[in-house]
């Protein structure tokens, strides 16, 4: 019952990172939620209490990744949601797998884009005049949408892999 559940959030966030390159609030906080009442529901109030637990511990994991702007909020939550539903390792592992692709494609869009230069200016700049709290290292919203790697779709061929 939880698989078939995943499956759509996770088809749902994908389809929405792909369209607007974020993923919606109105997607994942209802699935977050229903997570902790699926815990209680089947496993009792203590180990939903375990899942809270799990899901901020994720949260706490990738809170210096999104600060660096490596990864969305979007994402953390749909880890957050998959860890709620599956317990902390599986989250985990569901993490690393969708970084690894993530990984993956970034160096064929280094490949096929000319843009690691400029970044290594930006990364330059940011290193000599912009460490002291003036900015950040990375501003997405002046660069082009061609660099960002859309990881809900990886998110659920991850989640897909580890299932099996």
């Amino acid at each position: 019952m939880r698989e078939i559940f995943v499956c759509g959030m996770l088809l749902m966030a994908g389809i929405d990172d792909m369209k607007r390159n974020r993923i919606s609030n109105c997607i994942v906080i209802p699935a977050i939620i229903l997570s902790v009442i699926y815990k209680v529901y089947f496993d009792g109030f203590l180990y939903a209490m375990r899942g809270i637990k799990d899901m901020t511990l994720i949260c706490l994991i990738f809170l210096p990744v999104f600060k660096l702007r490596g990864i969305g909020a979007g994402d953390i939550k749909l880890f957050c949601m998959i860890t709620g539903f599956y317990g902390f390792i599986f989250g985990i592992k569901v993490a690393a797998l969708t970084i690894m692709f993530a990984g993956v494609a970034a160096v064929y869009r280094v490949l096929k884009y000319p843009y690691l230069l400029n970044r290594f200016f930006e990364l330059k700049n940011y290193l000599l005049y912009g460490v002291c709290g003036a900015g950040h290292y990375f501003a997405a919203d002046k660069s082009e949408r061609a660099v960002i790697i859309r990881m809900a779709p990886l998110t659920a061929a991850a989640y897909f892999l580890v299932l099996l």
